[in-house]
């Protein structure tokens, strides 16, 4: 009985000893769960103060900016006003002042448009007058022209009467003397004649032929030369063989044709002072 009795004393000995460990335990961590949550607690007491402080911080610049942006507006308004005021004096000291110029402007006008009219007029009254007399001696020569013309026409009329009379007259003496010589020589009627050759003109075309029996010169006096005398002149020849090789129109041909001597020297009055842009 005694070892059961330990044994059971034992037994709630440790379990009375685990029970109070257990609710020291807890009472431990109950207290310690306590001060975390009073130092937590007193921290976000304190964070909340300095958020409120903030805030209200905030709020005072907010209500400081808002009366800073009313003054200001107002500040502003009353500038523009001013400006404003400022504007319309100005502007009605321009539209005076340039009222005052129109009116002054105008009045020059008035007075310079009233005396160019006056001169004006005064012109148109001598123009007219000048016109008058001249009207007046227009009328005097068309008269004294159409005397004229008729006085012209009486004489060409005369002169002309006069030239018939003396065709006529001529043309009875001519016819007379077509009598005279139609009674003295028997010449027959040959109109082909005057269309034929004649021995000078058979003479000039062939100077061997029959009707050529003396050596005549030409049948005109030519004032140019003939074209033998043209083919030998040196610069012509030239001239020529630069075409055929395509080399008239070059600054080579020029400098070449520019140093052959003409046959001739030409006269001093022919030769030119006048410098071309290749010379």
């Amino acid at each position: 009985k005694r070892q059961g009795l330990l044994a059971t004393w034992h037994l709630h000995r440790d379990q009375m000893l685990m029970r109070a460990l257990s609710i020291l335990q807890e009472a431990s961590f109950k207290r310690q769960h306590a001060t975390v949550s009073s130092v937590q607690r007193h921290q976000q007491m304190l964070v909340c103060a300095k958020l409120m402080d903030k805030v209200n911080e905030w709020k005072l610049m907010k209500e400081e900016e808002s009366r800073l942006a009313a003054e200001l507006d107002h500040i502003r308004i009353e500038r523009e006003a001013e400006l404003e005021r400022n504007r319309r004096q100005v502007e009605g000291k321009m539209r005076r002042a340039q009222k005052t110029q129109i009116e002054t402007y105008q009045t020059k006008k008035s007075f310079q448009n009233q005396k160019e009219q006056e001169e004006k007029e005064r012109r148109l009254a001598q123009l007219r007058e000048t016109l008058d007399q001249q009207a007046k001696v227009d009328r005097q020569r068309v008269n004294f022209r159409e005397n004229e013309r008729l006085r012209k026409i009486d004489e060409c009329n005369v002169e002309r009467s006069r030239k018939e009379r003396e065709k006529e007259e001529n043309e009875e003496r001519l016819e007379q003397l077509r009598m005279q010589v139609r009674g003295k020589l028997n010449v027959q009627s040959d109109p082909a004649r005057i269309t034929a050759q004649t021995h000078a003109s058979n003479a000039r075309i062939d100077p061997e032929s029959e009707d050529c029996s003396t050596n005549v010169g030409d049948l005109f006096v030519l004032h140019t030369w003939k074209d033998k005398k043209i083919a030998g002149d040196s610069r012509v020849r030239v001239e020529r063989a630069l075409r055929q090789a395509g080399l008239h129109d070059t600054a080579y041909a020029r400098s070449v044709l520019q140093n052959i001597p003409p046959p001739q020297p030409p006269r001093k009055d022919t030769i030119s002072n006048v410098k071309f842009g290749y010379e």
